[in-house]
């Protein structure tokens, strides 16, 4: 059987999404798109949980050789790292794909030690798809 990778969220992805949830929702007056998106980010990273190591390395340093990865979903980009010790995959950023993404992602935050994350069952508590662990 293969094994199963922890999803882990960092504050600036969790912020991400609620930036994302709130432009949509507020400023495009879309609620229901919004949650849509949302929703359909969380399944797409709940994936990474088996072979997360699929998706590419970015293409450009100081990323590259740190290991940040990324999958892109309906128009944003998620980026992550893979530790295989702790078989642990780190979400860092969730920025939509029209930004410009090497400006935004810290160049000085590219180790996944520096990067604080939250258990997945902490940040979505009240839902029933996250397993608790």
């Amino acid at each position: 059987m293969t094994e199963q990778y922890k999803i882990r969220y960092s504050n600036e992805a969790i912020s991400d999404l609620e930036s994302i949830y709130s432009y949509i929702a507020v400023e495009q007056l879309e609620p229901a798109s919004a949650a849509n998106l949302i929703h359909t980010i969380r399944d797409s990273v709940r994936t990474l949980n088996i072979f997360p190591s699929r998706h590419p390395l970015m293409a450009f340093s100081p990323w590259k050789e740190a290991g940040m990865r990324y999958l892109i979903v309906k128009k944003h980009a998620v980026f992550y790292f893979v530790n295989e010790d702790t078989q642990t995959v780190t979400i860092s950023r969730i920025l939509s794909c029209k930004r410009n993404i090497p400006s935004i992602l810290p160049e000085e935050n590219t180790c996944l030690e520096a990067t604080v994350a939250a258990k997945e069952s902490d940040v979505f508590p009240n839902d029933p798809l996250v397993k608790k662990s």
